[in-house]
């Protein structure tokens, strides 16, 4: 009883797992989702921002070469339906754009609930900051120079991207953070504070070329600190003209006035990488070394400083050889492919955690406006984005084959939800970042899950019992069946006849034909105890009964002679039949057929395959049976007919069980004698039909 409960506790266990794999019911605590495209008619880089004022996002894309109705480099301003099709609101031209993925940024500097256009361009060669504010696109409101560009082999290639936007003065006007990166000599890296509201512009000193920003961070009294990436910062290109250009990775930080806080910190030279993020009052390096000196081994070791004054505080080294730091929900978090730690702002790491799909190539933002950072990453070859919620405890895998993710974008809707764009130049697929309401549904959909599958397992479990039983009953009543039909079918004084024909051998001197005899005998006896548990038999062994039988009686009386004849086509091993149901009819045919009549007695068992049955005769040239039907089939005499009925039941017994057709009929031949004709279904229900060639031994 115990075993049945386990047996379906566990089948329960099982189905329930299939069902909650096969049904499409998604529990993660958050769902990443793509609801749209918008074509970016730029194809070359994309922002977004409410240019008209009305709640929602426009996109701006740009062109750096000619594309468009004009030819000329131009920005499109795009108003996105809710159902993501694109229409453009207007179309600005401008002077040749700069490089990179940023071409433009949309700012609301005078706070007006209108964000401004700024398109930073190249005229004259200078690096020439364009303002446009709606509706009024034709011509730019500002035209700011920010710096005069250097050219090397008469071409430049500034990058221009907006740092941070706050009002630095406090007159109600933000201003703006640019990093310019050049990629020629003399000023490859600059950082610029645009006061738009004044035109202003304020550049790092020259003490600080070539150490760029990337990070800001607002300490407890509301002053702006910056920070940025040193990996290699001063290259310019081995021309030692700049302060930071000796392939050192620097510990740096500015203030709001671009003024460095403590003279940079050399931390390694030719490092691999080196990233920097500024929290509160402390200022944390990521920094790669690359062994490249004598001895030294690649490792990777950030540390903690004071941001005012660069005084080292601490230091760790992690396990990896390569990682990006970055600061996540009020810590740190390093990040490498394949593994990532979380710290606190002590050095102290919280979690970490080996996982395949967490890599470099990676984007923090708050996706769904609760004040918490998402991780985002994209998987470098195959380009599939993964999104790790805020504690890092789940991952949502959107698999996609656009290739890599240039930016990700904050996008409102018209119904003020925040969306999620993922920019891929010429378009950007977006998705929304919600919480899943069915995520609290899961335990209850588990637990109902369960207990209908254990309903559908014990239900399925006690109709396997019951057909087991009724299996086991037919079984057993086919096996008393059998035994009834060898007690009714062989002679009750077969045996002692037989014993007594030997005895008379022996005193006559047969001695070999005696021991033929008994070895007769032997095997019938043995025959009828052989897999006496078991209902059914083959046709091999069946017929190997029978062959011994007509043997004894061939012994008994030498007028009576027998054939078997089996063909090619059958294989006999394989076919199975309920026991002594031919046998049945080989002594029906001797006991009523033939011991009756007088002169030589013929008995033949023939086998052969016909469209889907194997067919097996048993004829004798005895005494005919009574007619009682029409068309040539009889019925047997009185004195078979119990034997028959037997063979009846077993007939019906027997297709339960093996879920195929035995039939049997008895026929009178015009030549004399009578003919048992049984045919058995070689392919029934639930069997597989297959050829065979085997051979059995005739006699």
């Amino acid at each position: 009883m115990k075993s049945n409960r386990f047996i379906v506790f566990l089948s329960g266990a099982v189905l329930t797992v299939l069902i909650i794999l096969s049904v499409p019911i998604r529990f993660e605590p958050y769902l990443f989702e793509e609801v749209g495209m918008a074509a970016g008619y730029g194809k070359d880089a994309n922002s977004f921002g409410d240019i008209t004022g009305d709640g929602k996002s426009e996109m701006i894309s740009c062109a750096h070469g000619i594309a468009g109705y004009l030819n000329q480099p131009h920005c499109r301003c795009i108003e996105i339906d809710e159902n993501f099709h694109p229409r453009i609101i207007d179309q600005i031209n401008v002077p040749e754009l700069t490089k990179g993925h940023h071409r433009s940024f949309p700012v609301d500097y005078n706070r007006n609930g209108k964000q401004e256009l700024l398109v930073p361009v190249i005229e004259d060669e200078k690096l020439v900051l364009y303002v446009y504010q709606n509706p009024d696109w034709i011509n730019p409101s500002m035209v700011i120079l920010l710096d005069t560009l250097h050219y090397k082999d008469g071409e430049t290639s500034p990058d221009v991207r907006l740092v941070a936007e706050w009002d630095a003065d406090g007159d109600g006007f933000k201003e703006i953070l640019l990093r310019v990166t050049n990629g020629f000599p003399i000023y490859p890296r600059r950082n610029y504070r645009v006061d738009l509201h004044k035109q202003e512009v304020l550049a790092s000193p020259a003490t600080s070329a070539g150490l760029m920003i990337d990070n800001y961070i607002e300490d407890e009294s509301g002053h702006r600190n910056f920070t940025g990436n040193s990996w290699c910062p001063g290259n310019d290109h081995g021309m030692n003209e700049l302060p930071y250009s000796d392939m050192f990775a620097y510990a740096y930080a500015f203030d709001a006035e671009m003024e460095l806080l403590f003279e940079p910190v050399a931390e390694a030279a030719f490092p691999g990488r080196a990233t920097s993020v500024a929290i509160g009052k402390h200022l944390y390096t990521c920094v790669v070394h690359s062994g490249q000196n004598p001895g030294e081994e690649r490792r990777t070791v950030v540390k903690k400083r004071n941001l005012k004054t660069g005084t080292l505080i601490d230091s760790l080294e992690l396990a990896p050889k390569d990682a990006i730091l970055l600061a996540f929900n009020g810590g740190l978090l390093a990040v490498t492919d394949g593994y990532y730690w979380r710290m606190d702002k002590d050095l102290n790491v919280i979690k970490e955690d080996r996982d395949t799909r967490m890599c470099k190539v990676d984007f923090v933002k708050d996706l769904n406006g609760d004040g918490l950072e998402e991780f985002i990453a994209a998987e470098r070859g195959t380009g599939n984005i993964y999104v790790w919620s805020a504690d890092l405890d789940h991952v949502i895998e959107y698999p996609q084959t656009n290739g890599m993710p240039r930016r990700v974008h904050e996008i409102v809707n018209a119904d003020g939800e925040l969306l999620v764009g993922l920019d891929f130049g010429s378009f950007v697929s977006i998705f929304s970042y919600s919480a899943n309401a069915l995520y609290w549904m899961r335990w209850p959909y588990y637990i109902a899950v369960f207990g209908i599958s254990l309903l559908i397992s014990g239900y399925l479990f006690g109709k396997y019992r019951r057909n087991i039983e009724l299996r086991y009953t037919r079984e057993k009543e086919l096996s008393r069946l059998q035994v009834l039909a060898l007690k009714n079918q062989v002679d009750p004084h077969f045996t002692l006849n037989a014993l007594n024909s030997i005895d008379q051998m022996y005193r006559k001197s047969e001695h070999e034909q005696a021991s033929r005899f008994m070895t007769k005998l032997t095997r019938l006896v043995y025959a009828t105890v052989r897999d006496s548990d078991k209902p059914l038999t083959s046709l091999h062994n069946e017929l190997d009964f029978c062959r011994n039988y007509c043997a004894l009686e061939s012994f008994r009386q030498p007028d009576f002679d027998f054939r078997i004849t089996v063909d090619e086509a059958v294989e006999t091993f394989d076919i199975k039949l309920p026991k002594q149901f031919v046998f049945t009819h080989v002594e029906n045919a001797i006991k009523h057929g033939l011991r009756p009549m007088k002169g030589p007695k013929m008995l033949e068992i023939k086998v052969w395959e016909e469209k889907g049955y194997t067919c097996i005769s048993v004829t004798n040239n005895g005494a005919p049976l009574t007619p009682s039907a029409p068309g040539g089939d009889h019925s047997p005499t009185s004195g078979t007919r119990q034997g028959l009925q037997i063979l009846n039941r077993m007939t019906a017994l027997y297709q339960k069980l093996e879920k195929r057709k035995i039939t049997y009929r008895l026929i009178n031949n015009s030549a004399g004698g009578t003919t048992a004709e049984v045919r058995i279904e070689r392919y029934g229900k639930g069997t597989d039909a297959k050829k065979t060639t085997a051979a059995e031994p005739t006699h």
